[in-house]
């Protein structure tokens, strides 16, 4: 039997990343996988085609019929053997125009879910999430929710006791490393865009009643591009 994708979900939108050759029964399958998806759930759905080894002309078939079909589909990548696709398969995968992001491909449908206090001070939407990471500092780890992310920074559920007293104090030169990010396809894309394992950051904010912590990835990380 064919494993299922592996699914995630970022607001109202889910991704299905794919990693079998997409042909034949295959195809029919994942077709079927989706017309019930938008029968029942009728969310957007990210098809993540980065990791598909092969796609035949059956699955390119399926791929152009879905995104006729269903206004609400897109498709994030391309197979990993592009260039060795026929031409005609080639050419109808190019069509589609897949994102060449998640974060691309969530941008258009993130903003009519987000919700925060403070869009004025962010540069990147954020994107709802539920990403378990450490938090280390000074050498000490603290488990936590990352509940909203962006390429600029993100924000968590509740912290332990401990570091929102560190942060109650108002030290500005705090810094931070985060662990984990790279258990979920965003969290994964967005610590590479930083080219580091672990993303240091530097809290900008804490919400009454320790009921999240706003953080900033911090420019000019070790390893980071340059700003």
């Amino acid at each position: 039997m064919e494993s299922q994708p592996s699914r995630f979900r970022y607001g109202g939108t889910e991704c299905w990343v794919l990693r079998k050759n997409l042909g034949g029964t295959g195809a029919r399958r994942l077709m079927d996988m989706v017309e019930l998806h938008f029968q029942e759930e009728g969310s957007p759905l990210v098809l993540d085609l980065r990791e598909v080894p092969i796609v035949d002309s059956e699955g390119a078939c399926f791929l152009e019929a879905a995104s006729l079909r269903h206004a609400g589909l897109k498709l994030l990548g391309r197979p990993r053997d592009f260039d060795t696709l026929p031409p005609r398969i080639r050419r109808t995968i190019d069509i589609l125009r897949p994102s060449e992001s998640l974060e691309q491909a969530l941008a258009p449908r993130a903003g009519a879910v987000i919700r925060g206090t403070w869009p004025d001070k962010r540069r990147h939407f954020r994107i709802p999430v539920q990403i378990p990471v450490e938090i280390i500092m000074g050498g000490r780890a603290t488990v936590a929710t990352l509940r909203e992310i962006s390429l600029g920074g993100g924000r968590f559920g509740r912290v332990s006791p401990r570091l929102a007293g560190t942060l109650a104090e108002g030290n500005e030169s705090l810094e931070m490393s985060l662990s984990g990010m790279d258990r979920d396809p965003l969290g994964r894309e967005i610590a590479a865009s930083h080219l580091l394992r672990e993303v240091v950051t530097r809290p900008v904010y804490i919400l009454p009643d320790n009921s999240g912590m706003g953080v900033q990835f911090t420019p000019g990380s070790p390893g980071s591009p340059p700003t």
